[in-house]
């Protein structure tokens, strides 16, 4: 498992240890945000081979996310379906087709978008975004242009 390069080594005691991380302030429900990368993590380690990968950066106005593992990957075609809830790519694989809903659900709330690319025998890649303020999420509730 790389973190933006840098390797998560295991300890003794357990606790995993990133050797080097980048600082991101952003406003989000971090509780909700854990669901994401633990399910996003779990997900990868089902699949993958040998590799996990997971980068993240401060875009602009916005934080960008990409988790890609060496797995075998998902038909391309089933792509847009694994968003759905109970759809599963991989049938025999634990789980029950509810974490990527859920994921996609997670950041649709902090206002963001989350895609996935992949085909069979070519890995797995989710990559996602979000604003990183408040103040540059959509605001839904304003009056639009020229409405009353």
């Amino acid at each position: 498992l790389s973190v933006n390069g840098a390797f998560v080594e295991p300890s003794l005691d357990g606790v995993e240890k990133i050797t080097s991380i980048v600082d991101i302030q952003a406003d989000l429900d971090p509780a909700q945000m854990e669901r994401v990368f633990i399910n996003l993590v779990s997900n990868a380690i089902k699949h993958a081979r040998s590799r996990i990968d997971i980068n993240m950066a401060a875009a602009g106005p916005e934080v960008e996310v990409v988790f890609r593992d060496d797995g075998d990957g998902a038909p391309k075609e089933e792509c847009p379906h694994l968003f759905e809830e109970y759809y599963q790519a991989h049938k025999g694989k634990r789980g029950v087709g509810l974490g990527l809903p859920s994921v996609k659900k997670i950041i649709e709330m902090h206002d963001g978008q989350i895609g996935i690319d992949s085909d069979t025998g070519a890995g797995f890649t989710v990559f996602m975004k979000w604003p990183r303020t408040l103040a540059d999420r959509k605001d839904d509730d304003a009056p639009k242009e020229g409405a009353m």
